[in-house]
């Protein structure tokens, strides 16, 4: 693995808050990086290692839009990840609540994910695998329930575009340069619609993310915007409809519940991947 040994003992603090995610937050580190810190400790090297896996696969592909992956380092006795700072304002701060500003930035975030669908990569498929092994982690799903989403994951096409598969406004930083995408740690090989179905999930959902524009509490607007952005990628792609997407569903809501600390939103989309699986 990549180590970046000049930041290993070496004098460096990190500097400005920038991001924080659900688990890890991103400070300014020097001049023209960032790092990116866990906030669990106990799990930072494992954490950290897998995304430094991404990142130099990442940077070894031709037409990617993300930020150089500059390597690994110890700070304050956790394992973090050292990137070239993207300088820019996230997509998600700027989307208004008005229909011309909701109509640009999901056209757009579909013309970034249609972009990264078609870079070509040689790596074999991992999703449905990795999907299957998020979903027999929850433990609130019943054996038969757990099957019944394996069987249907079988079913479903194997793919082998790039996918971020945590694909949303938030991930997306507007630079000088174009935009840049973020945060790869999720990053596997499989199908488009498995990616697509993630990214809507997301943008639909009721979770707000720590800083959203106040448009963003209104699960109204958020409809707006993710059917807006569904159908730009169903016109730019023009290879998949939402009944492709829909398909992908119950799987996808149960992984989310797989990375879900306990509380009441792991509750309610529990119950959501039981009434998708229900129906169909």
């Amino acid at each position: 693995m990549l180590w970046n040994r000049e930041c290993i003992g070496g004098m460096l603090v990190r500097g400005q808050l920038l991001g924080v995610g659900n688990t890890a937050s991103v400070y300014e580190w020097g001049q023209s990086d960032v790092i990116k810190i866990f906030h669990d400790a106990s799990v930072a090297h494992y954490e950290a290692e897998k995304e430094a896996r991404n990142a130099v696969a990442i940077d070894r592909l031709t037409g990617v839009r993300a930020p150089k992956f500059k390597g690994l380092t110890v700070y304050e006795g956790s394992t973090c990840l050292i990137y070239e700072k993207a300088e820019g304002p996230t997509m998600l701060s700027q989307i208004e609540a008005n229909e011309s500003s909701v109509e640009h930035y999901a056209k757009l975030l579909a013309d970034l994910q249609v972009e990264l669908h078609t870079v070509k990569l040689d790596a074999a498929p991992n999703m449905k695998r990795e999907m299957e092994n998020s979903i027999r982690r929850v433990g609130e799903l019943s054996d038969a329930e757990k099957e019944k989403l394996a069987s249907r994951l079988t079913r479903l096409p194997e793919g082998a575009a790039l996918c971020h598969y945590d694909f949303h406004p938030g991930n997306i930083i507007l630079t000088a340069d174009g935009p840049m995408i973020i945060d790869w740690i999720n990053a596997l090989v499989g199908h488009p619609a498995a990616d697509v179905a993630r990214t809507y999930m997301l943008l639909a959902g009721s979770d707000v993310p720590e800083g959203a524009p106040d448009w963003v509490s209104s699960r109204g607007h958020r409809g707006i915007f993710a059917e807006a952005y569904a159908n730009a990628y169903f016109e730019r792609s023009g290879v998949m409809g939402m009944q492709d997407v829909e398909a992908w569903l119950a799987p996808t809501l149960a992984v989310r519940v797989s990375e879900m600390g306990a509380g009441a939103g792991r509750q309610a989309l529990l119950a959501e991947v039981r009434r998708v699986l229900g129906e169909s």
